[in-house]
């Protein structure tokens, strides 16, 4: 039996190929969200000119909130993420895990991504926990503490205050995430909650949409 010989460029090739595509999609969503955010003001007045000019008002305040709602959002989400991650560092230090702050400031960052976020935080110092303890209770404590922390604050905490900061129903938050994940899977999970704010607003301002409104906002 002769094998063929397999170089080393077709093993790195085999093992960062299913890497390439989802780390290239990411550098795109970056420098296109980079550009749009660096200009801006040059979108808002083309979108305000192409609504026309019989609806300038109306265009410019659904534009107004809709900056002014995800402003709010990445705020309260940015506020919420540095609480989990200083809890979570605390935890991990009190558990024995090394580098502790590290795996905190990782949370912080990674619950940007509802709902999955803060299990992809949880694998590295998982791991760290299992590899560097006797017996299994640092690691169930890791466990226990990532586990506990996200049912909180990921179905109760955030739901309820991002929902009342924004203007959306806590309800319309769950379901919009379990609908754009069905859609564009972890990117839709990600874009959720600022496409659900969107729709919303657009609901209260625009006639045709008022159903929107009504279903997502958070009025009574």
């Amino acid at each position: 039996v002769v094998t063929d010989r397999v170089s080393a460029f077709d093993v790195l090739r085999e093992t960062l190929g299913p890497l390439v595509e989802p780390a290239a999609s990411a550098v795109l969503v970056l420098v296109l969200v980079a550009f749009m955010l660096a200009r801006r003001e040059d979108i808002r007045d083309r979108l305000i000119r192409l609504a026309g000019s019989h609806q300038v008002t109306m265009t410019t305040r659904l534009l107004d909130d809709v900056s002014t709602g995800v402003s709010r959002f990445l705020l309260v989400q940015s506020l919420i993420n540095t609480v989990v991650g200083v809890l979570v560092a605390l935890g991990l230090w009190a558990i024995g895990v090394p580098y502790p702050v590290l795996w905190g400031a990782l949370t912080v960052v990674l619950r940007f991504v509802p709902y999955v976020g803060s299990i992809v935080a949880m694998m590295l110092p998982l791991a760290l926990a299992f590899a560097t303890s006797v017996g299994w209770t640092a690691t169930l404590q890791t466990v226990a503490l990532f586990v506990v922390l996200d049912v909180v604050f990921a179905y109760f905490v955030e739901p309820l205050v991002i929902g009342r900061h924004v203007g959306v129903s806590s309800l319309a938050l769950l379901i919009s995430a379990v609908f754009w994940t069905w859609i564009w899977g972890p990117a839709g999970l990600a874009v959720a909650t600022p496409l659900t704010l969107c729709l919303a607003v657009a609901g209260r301002h625009v006639p045709g949409l008022e159903l929107l409104g009504i279903i997502l906002g958070d009025t009574r």
